[in-house]
């Protein structure tokens, strides 16, 4: 019985074998734990084989244990045990990550020993099944030591080739000791990273490994294997034409089915349109009433729109019309009433000097001074000197400073009228230049010689402004109304220029 069990950090392990009636020490070295499957527990039953020797650092005998063997299957099923729950623990013996195998793989991978019968065997069962399917040897060490690195090597080897679309790993039949590689942690966890589907062939059906559990697929014996891997050639072909002739019925079958739901489908799709055609016209029919109906309406509401826009119109320009020729008529008579050509219709006169300039002032005259009236030379006289600025004796009056004039005789004079002016101006603006010269007109303070000049262009602006106000008389669209209630365009021809 083991107690007092101790691995210690050097590798090597301490315990005493111990029985009813004594107790040994014992020491396992750090190179032969390796061939012992795990650590036995205190407590447990074992045989022990190895040596006796003398510890001389306290005098004492110990037992060197090169191998043991627990009653039954201890160490080996608490070996396998801890193995496969560490796998567990990782999900590689989850059945979601295992993979589909290939139905018919062209070339297979087969690890195993190049003089086992195993081989063999998954050649003869390759060629009687799929003679086609390429087996290619991948010669690893199935048992013993260095079994695990050499199967590991091997996987590598395929993983790097993947020229092949199948992996079998297995063996033969065999005791424990020789099948206990394949249960081997680092060799499992090989397995399941190989980027190729796997299927595991150890042993015979009764022998269980760690690989048979992470493999994608196991089989109980390398032929159980092969025959999995391949299908059978003459099955195949059967199935395939099996296949051909059920695919042939089914096309068949549904090219019936679709004659006849074409057929139905075109008789159903002219009855469709016979309805879209008549339901169309008819639709056409109504849109086209209810067209006209509407252009008619839309008519008689544009020529009533049109009839009174057109009365509007001609009254609006009848009414400006006029407005513009009473503001017209109305600057014309206060330029008559302000026209310094009436003062000298009633007998003035506008002294010049000899060089033609009008005598404005009665301090430019002067005892014996001449000057020029309409009816020739006079010489001018001063007759009373308390009133130095008028003439005759007699003051001069508010009149004779508007018209800026020396009351001499009452010799008449006509102004010459100034003809039209021949620009271009607006109505308005020459109306609103007409009513300046009459409010500057108005002013008592003028000067007769500016009283004249501005007279002269009132007129010219008047004759002008009147020229244009009967051209606008004379161009003006009116709309005439014709017996039918409907409007027309007119044109008044052009009156002078």
């Amino acid at each position: 019985e083991v107690s007092n069990f101790t691995a210690h950090r050097n590798g090597h392990w301490y315990f005493t074998l111990k029985d009813q009636e004594s107790q040994l020490r014992c020491v396992v070295w750090r190179g032969d734990t390796g061939r012992i499957p795990a650590m036995p527990d205190d407590g447990m039953e074992v045989c022990a084989f190895g040596r006796l020797s003398m510890y001389t650092a306290r005098g004492e005998i110990q037992f060197v244990a090169s191998r043991l063997e627990a009653a039954g299957e201890g160490l080996w099923r608490k070996a396998f045990e801890l193995a496969r729950r560490k796998l567990e623990a990782d999900g590689l013996l989850e059945a979601s990550r295992k993979r589909p195998l290939p139905l018919a793989p062209r070339r297979i991978a087969f690890i195993t020993s190049a003089s086992g019968a195993a081989f063999h065997d998954v050649v003869a069962v390759t060629r009687r099944r799929s003679p086609g399917t390429e087996l290619v040897l991948i010669p690893a060490q199935v048992q013993g030591e260095g079994a695990v690195d050499s199967l590991i090597a091997a996987l590598d080897l395929v993983a790097r080739w993947r020229d092949c679309e199948l992996v079998i790993i297995g063996r033969g039949g065999g005791s424990r000791e020789d099948l206990w590689c394949f249960n081997d942690e680092r060799l499992c966890r090989a397995v399941a990273a190989c980027p190729i589907p796997t299927i595991s062939a150890i042993g015979h059906e009764v022998d269980v490994t760690l690989v048979d559990l992470v493999a994608d697929w196991r089989a109980p014996t390398p032929s159980a294997a092969a025959e999995r891997a391949v299908p059978d050639h003459l099955a195949l072909v059967s199935t395939v034409a099996r296949l051909g002739q059920l695919m042939r019925a089914s096309l068949e079958r549904r090219a019936r089915k679709g004659r006849q739901v074409l057929a139905r489908t075109g008789v159903l799709m002219q009855a469709s349109l016979e309805r879209r055609a008549r339901y169309g016209r008819q639709s056409l029919t109504r849109t086209s009433q209810l067209m006209v109906a509407s252009f008619d309406r839309r008519t008689r509401r544009g020529r009533q729109a049109l009839v009174m826009t057109g009365r509007h119109l001609s009254l609006t320009s009848r009414q400006l019309t006029e407005r513009s020729a009473a503001r017209l008529g109305h600057a014309a008579a206060r330029l008559e009433a302000l026209s310094p050509l009436a003062t000298l219709a009633r007998g003035y006169a506008v002294a010049r000097d000899t060089a033609g300039h009008a005598l404005v002032s009665a301090t430019r005259f002067a005892p014996g001074f001449p000057f020029r009236l309409p009816q020739g030379r006079r010489s001018a006289v001063h007759h009373d000197r308390r009133h130095p600025g008028g003439a005759g004796g007699r003051p001069l009056t508010g009149a004779h400073r508007r018209a800026g004039s020396v009351l001499m005789s009452k010799t008449p004079k006509v102004a010459e009228s100034a003809a039209p002016s021949a620009s271009a101006a607006p109505f308005e603006a020459r109306l609103e230049r007409l009513e300046a010269i009459v409010r500057e007109l108005d002013d008592e303070d003028v000067p007769l010689d500016r009283a004249l000049t501005l007279f002269e262009e009132g007129v010219g602006e008047l004759k002008a402004a009147q020229a244009s106000l009967a051209q606008a008389e004379a161009t003006l669209k009116v709309l005439v109304e014709q017996a039918d209630g409907t409007f027309a365009l007119n044109e008044l021809e052009r009156r002078g220029d």
